[in-house]
């Protein structure tokens, strides 16, 4: 359930970041794979979430066949794209 948006404004974005590390470390572990982070992104298609990676330069971490991405890069860069309305400014 989303926090109210009041709640949102005063979260800093270092207790963001811990959160989300945290959300995905408990999920995923330190690791995650192509499949983890496009679920985590709500893309279907896998190709969508490879630009993705690109897109934010997350190092890949080969792990034998496998490539894998470190959740807290993963999470960090969630953190950093997100996007918040500016405060409307009174007229005087």
């Amino acid at each position: 359930m989303p926090l109210p948006q009041a709640i949102t404004e005063m979260v800093t974005y270092s207790a963001q970041l811990a959160a989300k590390q945290k959300l995905l470390y408990s999920r995923y572990g330190g690791m995650m794979t192509l499949s983890a982070v496009s679920r985590e992104l709500g893309y279907k298609n896998r190709s969508v979430a490879q630009e993705w990676v690109l897109r934010h330069r997350i190092p890949e971490v080969q792990i034998g066949a496998v490539t894998r991405y470190e959740s807290d890069v993963v999470a960090r860069a969630i953190v950093d794209s997100r996007r918040y309305p500016e405060k409307k400014e009174e007229a005087n």
